[in-house]
């Protein structure tokens, strides 16, 4: 079983960084696979106790909104997590930005949370592009009450291993994003969504219902 762990591993390793044609200090290529495989190796490890589940309640720290849900992660497998939830007090009828930011540090509520998630130094883009932060999410859109409600699955962001999303953040934003396409430099950077209306910490969590 152990062997399928470690051979799995790497190969959601290389499914994670086949797209980038580059790395920063921060991690490389041959270091993600060696830790991984270690990590896979580990009698204690995460990655090793699979499925791993995780949960972000988010609200809006700001008396200007009024933003407030709940966002739940399910990994089953090396690749793959699940993404669910619910969040209210959004815009009716638009869509909304929502990443995966870096640190899960509230003391300035949503607006000390660094920026996206993105340990392999690329520009911004949609869940489906080859080049993304790991944190791009894409958009969620809200209904005629200004809630959104989603199911869905992203396979760059992992519960488990060395990119874990444990102890960073989930955050929604007043705009949508652009994915990148804007033809701008903020763009490049955040999808021009604007200012963070919601957000929370991502915190390890029990086999949700």
């Amino acid at each position: 079983m152990l062997r399928y762990l470690v051979i799995g591993s790497i190969i959601s390793v290389l499914g994670l960084v086949q797209c980038h044609s580059h790395y920063n200090d921060e991690i490389s290529h041959q270091n993600l696979i060696s830790s991984t495989v270690q990590s896979a190796q580990s009698g204690h490890s995460d990655v090793a106790q699979l499925p791993a589940y995780a949960v972000c309640h988010m609200q809006s720290h700001s008396n200007q909104y009024v933003t407030k849900g709940t966002v739940r992660f399910t990994q089953k497998h090396l690749v793959g997590v699940e993404i669910s939830g619910t969040i209210e007090g959004l815009t009716p009828n638009s869509e909304h930005a929502f990443h995966i930011h870096e640190l899960g540090d509230l003391t300035d509520g949503c607006t000390s949370l660094a920026s996206h998630y993105n340990p392999f130094g690329e520009s911004h883009g949609g869940p489906d592009s080859c080049h993304r932060h790991i944190g791009d999410l894409g958009n969620l859109k809200a209904d005629a009450k200004g809630v959104a409600n989603f199911n869905f699955t992203d396979l760059k962001i992992s519960v488990v291993g060395p990119l874990t999303i444990l102890g960073r953040s989930c955050v929604v934003h007043l705009f949508a994003d652009d994915l990148g396409h804007g033809g701008t430099e903020d763009s490049l950077k955040t999808g021009s969504a604007g200012p963070r209306i919601g957000c929370g910490v991502v915190g390890r969590a029990n086999a949700l219902a």
